[in-house]
């Protein structure tokens, strides 16, 4: 059995953070502590909540974040999900 333990995802729209030009973020799989910060989060915090979380997957500061076109993000939203998903507390 091949399991992920990071995926990378090239960015349809490269971004230069502290003069860094940054093409691609690679993700780690999340441990418990990840998935508890995001289960924790009030669900008016959620949306911070899972930014900061992909931040920390990719260990890159909240502020890089800030930064990703909406349609780089939206790959990472699903991934993270889709991992963190079976975690749910709904």
């Amino acid at each position: 059995m091949n399991i992920e333990r990071t995926k990378t995802f090239e960015l349809k729209f490269p971004i230069t953070h502290k003069g860094e030009e940054i093409k691609s973020l690679t993700l780690r799989r999340a441990k418990m502590s990840d998935v508890k910060k995001i289960t924790s989060a009030k669900e008016e915090d959620m949306f911070d909540a899972i930014l900061q979380a992909i931040a920390d997957l990719a260990g890159k500061p909240l502020e890089l974040m800030d930064e990703i076109d909406p349609e780089d993000y939206k790959p990472m939203l699903d991934w993270g999900q889709e991992m963190l998903g079976k975690f749910s507390a709904n």
